[in-house]
């Protein structure tokens, strides 16, 4: 991890220690920052945030103009997305996940929801954090962050990855890539990143994919978005991966 990231990440734990104060249980990265796949140029920040109680509003008012400032310095062109869950509400672990705050700058501005919302997506962050996340503060992870079965892991993942063959054409390198490691997960549970997800395609997927997934592999690295396959052989492509991650998750119900 850089000294750029490493600074930001101990703001951002700061800020939460002096909103938050006794009820900040703890503070995880996961992502491509905790996987060793972190590009500056085209990823984002991900952090999960353990609380033992809900924000009061006030909280909320004092917190998110202070985190809007700090989140315009994030060393990340893909901006910061952050989620606050209250430990108490995830025993039992049921899918989607509630959160207490969620913050995103992905989009351009920040996204901040209150108390009693649900989120799919958490249920892929708790299983990348359990299994590739970093603790920068706080309770280990294992105590902290549920566990979560494949059966929901993989409603999770899916719902990430559905939209793949209708918006492949919008962001080839992240769609192609995503559906690699969607499907290695499915086949043999490994969280993976994106770029190990393609670089396991590679190796695993039909010969006629490899310039697809060299391409996208070539245009990660270069933070390109997109890359010189036709529209048709991305959905081709996107049909077929999403047809073996849904075999796979029959083959395992």
């Amino acid at each position: 991890m850089n000294e750029k990231s490493t600074l930001f990440l101990n703001e951002l734990t700061a800020l939460f220690q002096k909103h938050l104060g006794q009820s900040l249980v703890g503070l995880y990265v996961h992502g491509s920052l905790a996987m060793n796949g972190f590009n500056e140029n085209r990823s984002d920040v991900d952090v999960l945030i353990a609380a033992s109680k809900a924000m009061t509003s006030l909280v909320r008012t004092s917190l998110t103009p202070e985190l809007n400032t700090l989140a315009d310095h994030v060393p990340a062109a893909g901006g910061l997305e952050l989620s606050v869950v209250v430990i108490k509400d995830l025993v039992p672990f049921s899918h989607p996940a509630p959160f207490d705050y969620h913050y995103s700058t992905t989009t351009g501005k920040a996204h901040v929801v209150n108390s009693g919302g649900y989120d799919p997506d958490l249920t892929a962050h708790f299983l990348v954090t359990r299994d590739r996340g970093i603790r920068w503060f706080g309770a280990p992870i294992h105590e902290v962050i549920p566990e979560v079965h494949f059966s929901d892991a993989m409603k999770a993942i899916l719902y990430d990855v559905e939209d793949a063959h209708d918006n492949i054409h919008t962001d080839p390198v992240y769609y192609v890539l995503n559906l690699c490691r969607a499907l290695q997960f499915s086949k043999n549970k490994t969280v993976a990143s994106k770029k190990e997800g393609g670089e396991w395609a590679l190796l695993h997927l039909p010969p006629t994919y490899a310039s697809i997934i060299k391409a996208c592999l070539k245009g990660y690295e270069s933070s390109q978005h997109h890359v010189p396959v036709p529209g048709l052989q991305l959905q081709q492509f996107a049909s077929w991966i999403l047809q073996c991650i849904r075999q796979n998750q029959r083959a395992c119900e």
